[in-house]
């Protein structure tokens, strides 16, 4: 399906919306809409009344607020409930968060909900007589709108949007009517492409889970189905193949003490040793996560010879040990001079009695090794894990040239389940730009849907319309 642009154009006065339909207006926010930040906070105090609470999450994961929802408790005052009460046609969005993509985000209150309030971190932009509101909530999620906020917004940490920059964002005003016709032939075709979305990403979820499954049975089970097997000694291992062991992280590595090492302590590199780039690196988490040895940071030569012991060479393998714990990469040759972060382990594997590769397809593509290191983590706020930890997770381990099998096995299966993950996950991005743009293009005027009729029940649906003209 595709659409007609208007007759005719004008110059919309606003650098970032360009030319509009010629019979539409353009006007601030602040004059169409009372946009209030809340006030309300998830705590519930004595003398208030006790509400129901729609907060920042109901609003970041939702296109729309309902009465079925799961909202939490809290309480407020009479002033505030009968100022962050939700009726129909409110546009609640995201004020602040940790990052300027995230602000901004908005759901619609497509009915009244007696007793659900507005909470901290969301402002709720309540329209006038003049502007439907889920046609503000669709100018909310255009490029225009998601680009304007993101220049808008202030903070370092957390970034979040004044009431200025709020009030003064410029929006496109044609009729009532049409943007009414806008606003559902919009929630029309975006609930399909919605449906298109949500079903590759279950194909992704059940194709990631066949994934680990597959890869865990292997390096537990083996290959052969027909093998005797023997129970492991660990209790949430089971059985393995009898002629296989099990073993502690620290029994397959090389001899020596340095062959099990957590980075340096922070305070061991302070800011001035950091340079925009030199010929010595430091490998962190980003180069973990990523596996490419060329995302580091650089320091400075005396820093790497005061620290040399941290030092990194081809065979190396590094786990991330703070935050996002348990990622791995092995260190390559190409791989320059560089030392570890202190977010970083590095082990020294003994190659005599474990390849490299099982080892690390075993620790990236299965939670083992990962669920017991969460075990062992004791922090609170931060998942933590440490050297000695690390060196006493135990490990299934067949023999080499079994280990071998298994890896060349599975590492076909993977490269074919990733490229048809990777298929899937594209053809999402494109259908999200394709939602983009037809929202773009429909409240900016770029296409003319004022003819559009809602399809009959049992009409077949077709494919989603186009975003160009």
């Amino acid at each position: 399906m595709s659409f007609k642009a208007y007759d005719e154009y004008k110059d919309s006065g606003v650098e970032w919306l360009g030319e509009v339909p010629a019979h539409w207006a353009i006007t601030d926010l602040k004059y169409v809409c009372d946009v209030m930040p809340s006030n309300i906070d998830k705590k519930s105090k004595d003398g208030e009344i006790g509400v129901y609470l729609c907060n920042y999450t109901d609003v970041y994961y939702n296109d729309k607020i309902i009465k079925d929802m799961s909202f939490m408790r809290a309480t407020a005052t009479c002033e505030q409930i009968n100022k962050f009460s939700l009726v129909k046609g409110d546009v609640l969005f995201t004020k602040d968060s940790e990052s300027s993509d995230d602000i901004a985000n908005p759901a619609y209150v497509p009915e009244d909900l007696h007793n659900v309030v507005c909470g901290y971190h969301l402002s709720i932009a309540r329209p006038r007589k003049e502007l439907v509101g889920l046609y503000l909530k669709l100018f909310f999620e255009t490029h225009i709108a998601k680009g304007y906020f993101a220049t808008s917004a202030n903070g370092l940490t957390r970034v979040g949007l004044g009431q200025y920059a709020i009030d003064n964002l410029s929006i496109t005003l044609p009729s009532e009517k049409e943007q009414t016709t806008i606003a559902a032939f919009l929630d029309h075709e975006t609930a399909r492409i919605d449906a298109l979305i949500e079903e590759q990403q279950r194909l992704i979820a059940l194709l990631k889970e066949k994934r680990q499954a597959v890869i865990s049975h292997a390096v537990t089970k083996g290959l052969d189905p027909n093998v005797p097997m023997k129970d492991s000694g660990v209790e949430w291992l089971g059985e393995v193949p009898a002629h296989w062991e099990t073993k502690r992280v620290k029994n397959i590595l090389q001899p020596g003490k340095d062959s099990i090492r957590p980075g340096p302590f922070g305070s061991d590199i302070k800011g001035n040793d950091f340079v925009e780039e030199s010929d010595y690196r430091v490998y962190n988490q980003s180069t973990v996560i990523s596996r490419d040895f060329n995302n580091s940071a650089f320091i400075t030569k005396e820093k790497f010879e005061n620290l040399i012991s941290f030092m990194v060479k081809k065979g190396d393998v590094l786990i991330t040990s703070r935050g996002t714990i348990g990622k791995i990469s092995e260190v390559d040759s190409d791989a320059g001079l560089g030392i570890i972060h202190p977010c970083i382990i590095r082990l020294r594997l003994n190659h005599h009695i474990v390849i490299t590769s099982f080892f690390t397809l075993m620790f990236s593509q299965t939670t083992l090794a990962t669920d017991q290191l969460k075990v062992a983590s004791n922090s609170t706020t931060i998942d933590v894990i440490y050297a000695n930890s690390l060196s006493e997770t135990w490990v299934p381990l067949p023999p080499k040239h079994e280990q071998q099998d298994i890896y060349d096995k599975l590492s076909g299966f993977l490269s074919s389940t990733n490229q048809t993950i990777d298929t899937a996950e594209q053809l999402s991005n494109l259908l999200q730009e394709r939602r983009s743009a037809l929202i773009s293009a429909a409240v900016t005027g770029k296409i003319d849907v004022r003819d559009w009729q809602p399809p009959k029940a049992n009409q077949t649906a077709a494919e989603p319309a186009e975003a160009s003209v």
